[in-house]
């Protein structure tokens, strides 16, 4: 059998953990995810834009854009964990 040191086999199992979850994590970054039905008693959120083009700009510029969305479904509409993009 092969004699490898402690560090070598932590990091083989590192690597062989990180293989293994790795499909997870890539399931769990699933943000485009959006149901395709809607049952009674949901929230459902609606965007009038779900993009924005700023176009050419130049550099230290200050940009904004507001995305107007409403709740056109019966149950409260909660938005939580915000992350920038």
């Amino acid at each position: 059998m092969r004699n490898i040191s402690l560090q070598q086999r932590c990091a083989h199992v590192l690597a062989a953990a990180l293989v293994w979850l790795l499909p997870v994590a890539i399931h769990a970054q699933d943000v485009e995810h959006i149901p395709v039905d809607n049952p009674a008693g949901a929230p459902k959120i609606v965007f009038e834009s779900r993009a924005h083009d700023f176009g050419t700009v130049q550099p230290n510029t200050p940009l904004t854009h507001s995305f107007v969305f409403t709740n056109q479904g019966t149950a409260p509409l909660l938005i939580e964990k915000v992350k920038a993009g």
